[in-house]
């Protein structure tokens, strides 16, 4: 590397670093831009700039598990059938959903799903499955179509069954 080159590459790492360190200037708003560095090497002119960043107006942050649901529910799934799916209690879905709702400010599915398909979170190549496959996986996986619940619930249940048990039995002596 020739020294002219040398001086010009200190340069050029100089007036980035500057650049970056420095805090942006007042009137540097929206739509404008600062030229930070500008050089013409070769006959090429590099240049560069610094302007606000700006988050979009279609930004939506959803975690992981509320983007899965999302997907579900814009292929078709019932709140049934994505509790069976991912094994989580219907109300879970429920609370789910409102979440999605709020964060998207819309109160239906089809709104949540036309909202999330205009932001470019939703595609028809997500992996998904449609809900009939999803539901015969579970089927095959579980031998019923019951949707799997709490432990509280199911002891509930257990108890439920024995009492009506205990019922018949004082009946039928």
């Amino acid at each position: 590397m020739s020294p002219t080159d040398q001086r010009a590459a200190r340069g050029f790492v100089r007036g980035v670093s500057d650049a970056v360190s420095s805090p942006a200037p007042s009137w540097l708003g929206a739509g404008r831009e600062q030229i930070v560095l500008s050089a013409v090497v070769d006959g090429v002119r590099y240049t560069l700039s610094r302007c606000v960043a700006q988050a979009p107006e279609d930004y939506v942050d959803l975690s992981a598990r509320e983007r899965e649901i999302a997907r579900m529910v814009a292929r078709g799934y019932t709140n049934k059938m994505i509790a069976a799916v991912l094994e989580i209690s219907t109300w879970t879905v429920d609370t789910y959903l409102r979440r999605i709702f709020a964060k998207l400010d819309v109160r239906s599915r089809s709104a949540m799903v036309t909202r999330l398909t205009q932001a470019g979170v939703l595609e028809s190549s997500d992996g998904t499955p449609a809900w009939n496959e999803a539901w015969q996986a579970h089927v095959a996986r579980n031998g019923n179509g019951d949707v799997p619940r709490g432990e509280a619930s199911a002891r509930k249940s257990a108890a439920d069954g024995r009492a009506r048990g205990r019922r018949r039995t004082a009946r039928a002596g």
